[in-house]
């Protein structure tokens, strides 16, 4: 116990004695100090501020061994550490910074320059297509004028090559040609059709009277396809009929159709308006009577 006692007794005058130390410290400062803040254990971080509450040097890492804290006034209250504010940009550095460019560092000399940005910063190369969007350009393009000519299928039946003859402007009646094709195992029959490039549609045919004559007439049957073949719709034979046009028919324009099959159902049909066209098989050169010459 006596043992202890003593070293309790040499610490306490240990501690006196760094107090005395600071407190002769303070004294002698030659600046005003409130407060001196010392380390009270290894690894934390002092400072000391003067009477506004500014800091009066770094902070620092306190050293290994004990510490005491004096105060010679009461402390002031807290107060944040004031930021140091950058040095305002000169007007060269603003304009790079404004150009999109790095200002330059301190101490270094801007780069003698003409008054604007640099042309490096400010022009830009001309925007030019890459060859890839010609490629996709032209892609679409090609597929959009595909549309028309790809065939129309409704169940075992195709509709391949539809096109309509163009018509002048008085003209009252028109008409549609294509190749029907069935890839079923059972015939089937266009029995109707319809568009709104006419007020009537009918399907016509045309046949030889006594005299030789070729007369146009409305096949009230229809056109049979058989199974696993076709059947041409062609100039001077069988073709879909437009009567009471509700419109001329121009060369590159398109006529909708809506054929009706027996079996198949209904097969929508975009059919493009052509000036000349060669027809399916053999035409005929026989004198012609009826709406027109197919």
């Amino acid at each position: 116990m006596t043992g202890f006692r003593s070293l309790i007794g040499i610490c306490l005058a240990l501690l006196l004695a760094l107090t005395s130390l600071s407190l002769a410290a303070a004294r002698a400062a030659p600046r005003p100090v409130d407060r001196i803040v010392l380390c009270t254990g290894f690894g934390l971080q002092a400072i000391e501020v003067d009477a506004s509450g500014h800091p009066t040097g770094p902070p620092h890492i306190c050293p290994d061994g004990i510490a005491a804290l004096a105060a010679l006034a009461p402390a002031p209250p807290a107060l944040p550490v004031r930021l140091l504010r950058a040095r305002p940009l000169g007007h060269r550095a603003r304009r790079r910074a404004a150009c999109g460019r790095r200002p330059p560092q301190p101490r270094s000399r801007a780069p003698p320059g003409r008054i604007g940005c640099p042309p490096t910063t400010l022009s830009r190369r001309p925007r030019t297509r890459r060859p890839e969007m010609y490629l996709k350009t032209t892609l679409y393009a090609s597929l959009i004028a595909l549309v028309p000519a790809l065939p129309a299928i409704a169940g075992d039946i195709a509709v391949e090559g539809a096109y309509a003859r163009a018509s002048s402007a008085m003209a009252q009646s028109g008409a549609a040609f294509m190749t029907l094709v069935n890839t079923g195992a059972e015939d089937d029959r266009l029995i109707a059709a319809a568009s709104d490039a006419a007020e009537r549609v009918e399907l016509h045919t045309h046949v030889s009277d006594a005299n030789g004559v070729m007369r146009m007439i409305e096949v009230e049957d229809g056109f049979p396809v058989p199974a696993h073949g076709h059947h041409d719709l062609r100039r001077g034979g069988d073709h879909v009929m437009l009567l009471g046009l509700t419109r001329p028919l121009t060369e590159g324009d398109i006529v909708g159709l809506t054929l009706t099959f027996e079996k198949a159902g209904t097969v929508e049909v975009d059919a493009p308006v052509e000036s000349v066209r060669s027809s399916i098989g053999n035409e005929t050169d026989m004198p012609m009577k009826g709406h027109m010459a197919h």
